[in-house]
């Protein structure tokens, strides 16, 4: 017996509702649907669909968080002028104005993670690399 879509979303609905192996799975299909199917067919199966699933969930969470970073960062910056201000005050108590100062710092990192700036420029890394493959030519035709 084929499985059909149908079989599958309830495999799929069981592996994620229990704790079975593939193993069980793999016996429950036999004895509820009547389809023998190995162990690793079933594990791989359900491992292909949480890959599946955590992509588009991933998307979804990275589309919405998009939405929510330009007020992030100007909660952010508001933070930091806060923070700056209250250092400026505090120069007097130098634990109070490293404590300040370092928030500055981790509110600075957290923009410039969030902006991008702290991964390597891809377009950079790909000109960086033509550049010397062009420059390993020029070194074996002139050497």
């Amino acid at each position: 017996m084929k499985v059909t879509a149908e079989i599958e979303r309830a495999l799929l609905e069981r592996a994620a509702a229990t704790s079975e192996s593939a193993e069980q799975l793999a016996s429950w299909l036999s004895a509820t649907h009547g389809i023998v199917i190995c162990a690793r067919a079933v594990r791989k199966r359900v491992a292909q669909v949480r890959l599946d699933r955590a992509e588009a969930t991933k998307a979804i969470v990275r589309e919405k968080l998009a939405r929510e970073v330009p007020d992030d960062l100007a909660r952010l910056e508001v933070m930091a002028a806060k923070a700056w201000s209250m250092a400026k005050k505090n120069e007097k108590d130098p634990k109070v104005w490293a404590l300040l100062v370092e928030q500055v710092r981790k509110i600075t990192e957290t923009k410039l993670h969030f902006s991008g700036a702290d991964v390597p420029d891809d377009s950079l890394t790909t000109l960086a690399a033509a550049a010397q493959r062009l420059r390993m030519r020029v070194d074996r035709s002139t050497g």
